[in-house]
């Protein structure tokens, strides 16, 4: 009973020493939702690292920084164009949160501030031609990563640049944890009906596990938004479509905390076993 009692002072030890020594650092899980009105929602997955603005139970989130390819993905979406009758394909082509940078927060002042965090890749409105040899490109970001899906600005795309071909523009905002909102945008309703000039509106925030807790906490939740709207030279619906982003990650564990747990759990069982045993 006695080395029963040391070892668990030894794990409880060492688990205090581990979470010290690593406050500043919470792993997140995530997901990034971007959407093309009424074509469809593509959903890529990531994990990384969160750091955090003191220590305690009522520190938050300063800053979250995204490294290479944390989310990222290629998806394919088949749908029907509601105006057209037309078997079309949304696809989502090198989705990737990041091309660069830091969301930052404000010391002493809400979780996260607004930040700025540009999105790569590009949906591709893939027509009936086989292996999507035909296709509409609307692209997150420009060349320079100047202007973009999280960062803001207006992007224009030729799509087809002879005579007076298909134009389209896209109107870009910056991460929000606040109210974003497309003005004038087209929706369908379930019974087909266009409504030309909507408004789309998607909120952020940031919580703990509990009322008062930490962001940061194990359970904590954040969700950072950016509106975006697109123009074309079609009639409606698809003469203005909303175009939003919501990137939503959840707080958990850290690896080495939860090996670390295990063995002294596990270490705790087989010495309890072996003590029955004898």
């Amino acid at each position: 009973m006695r080395k029963l009692a040391s070892l668990s002072v030894a794990v409880v030890l060492s688990l205090g020493l581990a979470s010290g020594s690593r406050a500043s650092v919470v792993e997140w899980a995530g997901t990034l939702e971007t959407s093309l009105g009424n074509f469809g929602t593509l959903v890529t997955m990531g994990t990384g690292l969160a750091t955090i603005n003191g220590s305690g139970t009522t520190s938050h989130i300063g800053t979250i920084h995204f490294g290479p390819n944390q989310i990222s993905g290629n998806i394919t979406l088949p749908l029907t164009d509601p105006e057209n009758a037309t078997l079309v394909t949304l696809v989502g082509e090198n989705v990737t949160l990041p091309v660069s940078g830091d969301l930052s927060g404000i010391s002493g002042g809400p979780p996260l501030a607004e930040g700025i965090l540009a999105l790569g890749g590009r949906f591709k409105v893939c027509l009936i031609v086989p292996g999507c040899a035909a296709y509409l490109p609307f692209p997150f970001i420009n060349q320079a990563s100047t202007v973009g899906l999280g960062v803001g600005g207006l992007l224009t795309v030729n799509t087809f640049s002879k005579g007076n071909g298909l134009k389209v523009s896209l109107q870009f905002a910056p991460w929000t944890l606040g109210l974003a909102s497309m003005k004038s945008v087209s929706t369908v309703a379930p019974n087909g009906l266009i409504n030309p000039n909507a408004t789309v509106t998607l909120t952020g925030f940031a919580h703990g596990p509990a009322s008062g807790s930490s962001t940061a906490a194990v359970g904590g939740v954040l969700q950072v938004v950016t509106p975006a709207r697109v123009e074309t030279t079609q009639d409606p619906p698809n003469a203005r479509i909303a175009a939003p982003a919501i990137l939503r990650l959840h707080f958990i564990p850290e690896p080495g905390l939860l090996l670390l747990l295990g063995a002294g759990v596990g270490g705790l069982l087989v010495l309890g076993h072996h003590r029955m045993r004898s």
